[in-house]
């Protein structure tokens, strides 16, 4: 049969950000996930959110892109008559309604545009957005609360609507649970967070690791001075305020014993760091895996202050044989750290700091978990499984081009800016 005389299968799914300009790690993965949804046959149909953009006309806008190809700006309230023209136009089915991020998305339109086509829905766990308002469960007081069900006595001293937001979540999957399939979740952290807050739900809850992790590597011993990094977004959140302290704390005093370096994409300098610039988005999904072998880092400071449910950058690590040291409250990380004992993991900053001034201990504990850790893997591969995201295991049909733009009032204007703001970052433009 000719693909033009058979239905053409396509996966809706909703971002709140776009993943073809950014490099962060939910937009990581649904780049991936984008050419492996394509290249099991199905088009992908992804509209992502504005939540620091502000359209001209003052109203919500949502940006398109189809199978990674930017084609422009709707109002948000055209989202479903787009897609309905996209269905009978192009003879198109829907395989599937994908929800990655639903920040700043409309519940009630999502809601509507689900039960409207019976889709098989998949809700795709990347942080705690389904729990609270503040996606990373930090607080108003910059305070990390933890994986748990808003109530009073945790919320109280709090400006986040937690309660409220939880409240509308609950309603929302309630809403949709006649197509709701999974909810796929990266790690056993997460898994046991999600089935803890929805139990009712607990049975389709699901863990899909983003990469799978195979063989093992040996590594020389270390001696000399340790190189010791920081890797990632130069943030908050991720602890970078901590990495500040503990190398101004160190470096004057230890200064014999360790270098210290930074690698990522972000710009600020701290006296004894030497930056790196690595950037994933423009050297290649190895270029982190890469930058860490090639200046001999032995150890990475990891210590975001919030739960991290994956964390690309311990794997990433773990692929280059460092030695990690993290906090209690790192969540996936903790977790996998003391699974694969290869890192410490500290109640506070402090620990961390007096472990790094015995610094024969340091080497010694290094050099022990180079030569006989259990978990020095030497491949990775992107986890290409699609049978939890889709009715079918196996699909065979191909994708194809949209062509000539269904009949749908796009805003020219606020697609032509977005288009000259984006042009110079790698933004694949129709």
């Amino acid at each position: 049969m000719d693909i033009d005389e058979r239905k053409n299968k396509l996966v809706i799914s909703f971002m709140h950000s776009n993943y073809l300009i950014r490099s962060a790690g939910t937009e990581k993965f649904i780049s991936t996930y984008s050419k492996i949804i394509q290249k099991n046959g199905c088009n992908h149909l992804n509209f992502f959110s504005f939540y620091s953009h502000k359209s001209l006309l003052g109203i919500q806008i949502a940006g398109v892109n189809y199978n990674d190809e930017f084609i422009g700006i709707i109002k948000y309230c055209d989202i479903e008559k787009f897609i309905e023209k996209i269905v009978y136009e192009k003879n198109m089915s829907i395989e599937a309604i994908h929800l990655q991020h639903m920040q700043s998305h409309s519940l009630t339109e999502l809601s509507k545009i689900i039960n409207r086509w019976n889709a098989p829905t998949y809700v795709f766990v990347h942080d705690f957005f389904v729990l609270c308002d503040s996606p990373h469960l930090v607080d108003s007081q910059g305070k990390y609360c933890g994986a748990t069900i808003p109530n009073e006595n945790k919320c109280k001293k709090c400006s986040y609507k937690g309660i409220i937001h939880f409240s509308k979540m609950k309603a929302f999957f309630s809403e949709i649970e006649k197509n709701l399939v999974s909810v796929i979740v990266p790690s056993d952290f997460v898994k046991n967070a999600i089935t803890e807050c929805f139990p009712e739900f607990s049975k389709k809850v699901f863990v899909r690791p983003h990469l799978i992790i195979t063989g093992k590597k040996n590594y020389s011993e270390i001696s000399g001075k340790i190189r010791i990094a920081f890797a990632g977004r130069q943030s908050e959140e991720k602890g970078f305020k901590e990495w500040c302290n503990l190398v101004t704390s160190t470096y004057p005093k230890l200064k014999e014993k360790y270098e210290f370096y930074y690698l990522g994409i972000d710009s600020q300098k701290i006296q004894g760091v030497s930056n790196i610039y690595v950037s994933i988005a423009q050297q290649g999904k190895n270029a982190m895996i890469d930058a860490i072998k090639k200046n001999d880092i032995a150890c990475a400071f990891v210590w975001p202050l919030c739960a991290e449910t994956y964390s690309y950058v311990y794997y990433e690590l773990s692929l280059a044989g460092v030695f990690m040291l993290s906090n209690s409250i790192s969540g996936n990380i903790a977790v996998e750290i003391e699974n694969n004992e290869n890192g410490k993991v500290f109640e506070t900053l402090e620990e961390c700091k007096e472990w790094l001034k015995d610094y024969e201990l340091v080497v010694k504990t290094i050099n022990e978990y180079r030569i006989n850790g259990k978990f020095r893997p030497a491949n990775y591969e992107e986890n290409e499984n699609v049978q939890l995201s889709t009715c079918e295991s196996k699909l065979s049909q191909k994708t194809v081009p949209l062509g000539k733009m269904p009949r749908c009032k796009i805003l020219i204007l606020e697609t032509a800016i977005y288009k000259f703001r984006f042009k110079n970052k790698g933004l694949n433009l129709n």
